[in-house]
């Protein structure tokens, strides 16, 4: 859809009141109904009230403040900064946040904004009390990925968001995008300024908030489902149990996509998540760049496709070849363990290793240390759950 600066001001206008009930889902609603929310702006109560998922207190309070409103003011707001908005449903506006539960009303943009950046992606999350080792192997990997025209996204904290942004930048024609828990306008913390010009000049700054909106605890959950789907994988370079990178991580799954976890120290307190998530089959450990691009089997296919009359590459996944049936003496050169856990897998299609270690009472280092040869004897693989099912 196109529409005018007016009607954009509106969107934004509309967005600043979410606080009242009036969600992005809502919002939307009222857009869907009126075909414009300039239109639903200046509607009075009863035309409001048609839209029947709309609460009346909701659109009471709305009432009520409306007219103290100035939503001229909002394009301004925008121009000072630099900045962009992309409704849902314009075509600039990401159609895998359509896939979300709940998607962005809007998307605010500083820097560059190509769409093409997000076909070809990785997320790269992780604790802020990152320790060195996972600082210099977030950089190094950022560093290398990027290098092989992969767009890195992350936010803009200090610790592992701020190693995936150095490395990234490290050579020139590399980019990388933060996603924001607040306006696109607020650097949190000011320490990342340098990270944040460099973001402007050759990257982007994202945000589901409109400007001069402050961070608040509750936005950073919500920001992460945003990470989650302009990415094709997700990598938690080191994370506790209870992190908001692995809510990251979740949203990922949900999305059916990858989700990758740094080996590190198992004594170290930091670590605790992802090795959580390795050892319930729900992330692969990596150890290098080249395990990942290894994992997602990834190409640069020569594709020319026309996008808003320009010319293009496009990044593809690497189409799965069929596989030819399994010798019987693959099998039968299995041992005992193996064995059984071939079975389970061939029996109930896919499983996650909690369920093997339910099922078969074996030990977690058992169970991993089969699940290696049959993964090295071609027998299964990972699905992008992380489930293993059969390699045919």
């Amino acid at each position: 859809m196109e529409i005018t600066q007016k009607e954009l001001s509106y969107w934004i206008a509309f967005d600043r009141l979410k606080g009242l009930g009036l969600g992005s889902k809502r919002i939307y609603e009222l857009y869907n109904h009126f075909n414009s929310l300039e239109i639903a702006w200046h509607a009075d109560k009863t035309d409001l009230l048609k839209t029947s998922s709309i609460p009346q207190q909701s659109i009471e309070d709305f009432l009520k403040i409306r007219n103290s409103i100035n939503t001229e003011i909002e394009i301004e707001r925008l121009e000072k900064y630099n900045a962009k908005a992309f409704p849902r449903g314009s075509k600039y506006y990401p159609t895998i946040c359509e896939a979300l539960k709940n998607p962005p009303l809007l998307l605010y943009v500083r820097g560059n904004w190509d769409l093409s950046w997000y076909e070809k992606s990785i997320a790269i999350v992780g604790t802020r009390e990152a320790t060195s080792y996972a600082m210099e192997m977030t950089a190094k990997i950022s560093r290398e990925l990027a290098s092989q025209g992969f767009t890195i996204i992350t936010g803009i904290a200090r610790g592992i968001d701020t190693a995936a942004h150095k490395g990234a930048f490290l050579e020139d024609k590399n980019r990388s995008v933060a996603v924001m828990a607040s306006g696109v306008d607020e650097i949190v913390p000011k320490s990342n300024q340098s990270i944040y010009d460099l973001l402007i000049k050759k990257g982007s700054v994202i945000s589901e908030y409109p400007i001069g909106t402050k961070p608040e605890k509750g936005y950073f959950p919500l920001r992460n489902r945003i990470i989650a789907a302009l990415s094709q994988a997700v990598l938690v370079s080191e994370a506790k149990e209870k992190s908001g990178a692995l809510i990251t991580a979740e949203y990922a799954l949900g999305l059916n996509r990858r989700v990758f976890c740094l080996g590190g120290n198992a004594n170290n307190p930091q670590n605790t998540g992802c090795y959580k998530w390795i050892r319930k089959g729900m992330a692969t450990l990596i150890t290098s760049s080249a395990d990942i691009i290894e994992e997602m089997e990834m190409k640069q296919e020569s594709k020319i496709i026309v996008d808003n009359n320009q010319l293009k590459l496009k990044f593809v996944e690497k189409p799965q070849t069929s596989a030819s049936p399994i010798a019987p003496t693959s099998v039968s050169n299995l041992n005992e363990t193996e064995r059984k856990i071939y079975e389970e897998i061939l029996g109930r299609q896919s499983l996650r290793i909690d369920d093997l270690i339910d099922i078969t009472g074996l030990p977690i280092a058992k169970i991993n240390s089969a699940i290696m040869t049959l993964n090295l004897k071609k027998l299964v693989k990972r699905n992008t759950k992380g489930e293993l099912i059969l390699n045919n």
